[in-house]
């Protein structure tokens, strides 16, 4: 770091800037590429030592053979064993920084906080490069580019030089391809949203023999039912944030706590630990508040148009439930936490009650529905329904949360901002 700017101001912004961006670059990049996040998900990202990545490939194997008595078996010299070889390449993203304008934006003068731009800027054009390269042939750049799936996956399979291989007189290594005319005529002939699937799974049973078997399953109709969505890296900085966010109103509290059996001495103390508090508070909440109008507005502003959803429910439920709107309601439900469950046993029919999910979720969705009960009309009606009818106000409570999270599930589904006259008059058996 010493050689990048003789001023010693400079070196501790800028070190202290990767330090805390370092260990996310690798993230960065696989987890907003499907294809890299799920070599690196299977455990295919190694390291490597030398000039040059080798890996050992299987090139051949021995033949089985039928026999009886006393046959004479064939046991020809085989070359079973074979390395291929890739050339590193480097990526860099340079960030050209004086310290005038450093000194440009601070303080009272500060426009944006610079270096945390230029190093997001940075950020996405190391995402894009690899998107780009993971998908080239490696030829850009005078071949100073990334060799991906374009050499990988030719055209033409039959000729060409892949990992110091030459598919010309190596005939395994050469690609298969199928052409949809010909393939499979019984599925149909030409590739469309009918026949994909199909000609994927008829591939997929072609290809496998025994242990030998394809990596990748690409598609599958009913994927996102058991698949849990990885988290964007945006929503996982909301998340850091929303969690430090928390443990800062615990610490207030407890402070607050021990202010009410202080004596004059402690108290001073308490009081200053209680405003430095209040301070880290307004300034996480500042940040979160540009993070999500950076990344989530729309979502935010959607949910901010439901009275009883305040700006805590908005984070938590931004951060800690992403699979809002994606799934349907008696999913979301549940896995919140607020589904009636079955408790039988045998012959035996328990009392449904509602248990497991996201207990941080289910707590806020709570005070929402509280204050949805006060002050929004639709799920005032719908509480004063239900405890009319005889239900506990407990079990009222927990309804009105149901109600509200598949209210919210649908707006977000169908990207439709509140509407009151949709929700009054709808019978709900509870």
């Amino acid at each position: 770091m010493a050689n990048i700017n003789p001023n010693a101001a400079y070196q501790q912004i800028l070190s202290m800037a990767l330090e805390d961006r370092q260990p996310k670059y690798q993230d960065l990049v696989s987890n907003n590429n499907a294809l890299l996040a799920l070599t690196k998900r299977k455990g295919y990202w190694e390291t490597y030592s030398g000039p040059r990545i080798r890996q050992t490939l299987q090139i051949a194997k021995q033949t089985a053979q039928w026999y009886s008595g006393y046959d004479q078996l064939i046991n020809a010299a085989l070359d079973l064993f074979n390395d291929c070889y890739y050339d590193p390449k480097m990526v860099v993203v340079p960030i050209i920084l004086s310290y005038q304008e450093i000194l440009n934006n601070r303080g009272d003068n500060q426009l944006i906080p610079v270096l945390k731009a230029y190093m997001e800027a940075a950020e996405k054009s190391l995402q894009d490069t690899f998107d780009a390269g993971l998908y080239s042939d490696g030829t850009a750049n005078g071949g100073k580019q990334m060799t991906g799936l374009g050499a990988a996956v030719p055209i033409v399979n039959t000729s060409g030089t892949y990992a110091g291989i030459d598919r010309g007189s190596a005939t395994i290594w050469r690609t298969q391809t199928f052409d949809a005319q010909s393939a499979f005529t019984t599925i149909g002939t030409q590739v469309n949203s009918t026949t994909i699937r199909p000609f994927l799974n008829a591939i997929m049973t072609k290809q496998s023999r025994g242990r030998d078997y394809a990596d990748v399953l690409a598609r599958h109709e009913k994927r996102q039912q058991y698949i849990t969505p990885m988290l964007e890296l945006q929503r996982q900085v909301l998340a850091e944030l929303m969690t430090r966010r928390r443990q800062l109103v615990d610490m207030r509290v407890a402070e607050h706590n021990r202010l009410e059996h202080a004596g004059k001495h402690s108290a001073r103390s308490i009081g200053s630990v209680i405003k430095l508090l209040d301070k880290q508070l307004g300034a996480i909440d500042a940040h979160i508040d540009d993070h999500m109008d950076r990344h989530f507005k729309t979502q935010r502003d959607l949910l901010d148009s439901v009275k009883g959803v305040g700006p805590v429910t908005i984070l938590t439920l931004t951060a800690a439930l992403p699979e809002l709107g994606r799934l349907r309601r008696r999913q979301i439900a549940k896995l919140v936490g607020v589904a009636p469950l079955a408790n039988d046993s045998g012959t035996r029919q328990g009392q449904r009650r509602a248990w497991g999910g996201r207990s941080q979720v289910r707590a806020i969705v709570y005070m929402a529905a509280i204050v949805a009960i006060r002050h929004n009309r639709a799920i005032k009606v719908f509480y004063e329904r239900l405890v009319a009818a005889g239900k506990p106000k407990k079990v009222a409570i927990v309804a009105c949360m149901r109600k509200l999270l598949t209210i919210l599930n649908a707006m977000l589904r169908d990207q439709r901002a509140w509407d009151a006259s949709r929700h009054l008059n709808v019978s709900v058996v509870a």
